[in-house]
């Protein structure tokens, strides 16, 4: 997925649909950059 905006060679959704938009209020970090999924294809499809 590209997953620097809705432009680009890869259709579909932007993978930063997938990630929260919350910050770390101590260091001022947002907390998408260090976020971690373990995606799997659904059974029976």
């Amino acid at each position: 997925a590209w997953h620097f905006g809705w432009g680009g060679l890869a259709t579909g959704d932007s993978a930063n649909d997938l990630t929260p938009h919350v910050g770390d209020a101590n260091t001022t970090i947002p907390e998408y950059k260090a976020f971690l999924v373990d995606i799997e294809r659904a059974q029976g499809g």
